[in-house]
């Protein structure tokens, strides 16, 4: 018999990035410590499925031309991705568009890297003068 304990400090916090209004991704705190952004030298790559539309992210070790390295401002992560949410056509400045992130470690080989698929859901954006 092989008995593990699914712990519930894994699973009680959902792994997410928002695309902020300005375009640019940031990550929560949850999310920066489980891919260890602050402890490593991490560079983010981002792939899509031309079949499904369905965007991965592949978070490595080491410099690559193709990933995006994380800025940091205080204790928050974020990624310089406007022009490519542009080019995807996501609509990020009326929409508050979150993508949950969900771990694809089967995908890691093929793909390269630690590979996260996004799942997206849109909040409309409040306007700053209206209230919650």
């Amino acid at each position: 018999m092989n008995i593990q304990v699914l712990s519930a400090k894994k699973y009680s916090q959902k792994l997410k990035v928002t695309i902020q209004a300005t375009g640019k991704l940031g990550f929560s705190d949850e999310t920066a410590k489980e891919m260890e952004l602050a402890d490593r030298a991490a560079f983010i790559k981002f792939l899509i499925d031309s079949d499904t539309q369905t965007i991965y992210m592949s978070v490595l070790g080491s410099p690559d031309d193709d990933a995006f390295r994380p800025c940091k401002a205080g204790n928050y992560f974020y990624l310089n991705t406007t022009r490519m949410f542009d080019d995807l056509g996501v609509d990020y400045k009326t929409q508050t568009v979150i993508y949950d992130l969900t771990r694809r470690e089967e995908l890691d080989n093929e793909l390269g890297g630690m590979i996260y698929q996004m799942s997206p859901r849109t909040l409309k954006r409040k306007k700053e003068n209206e209230i919650a």
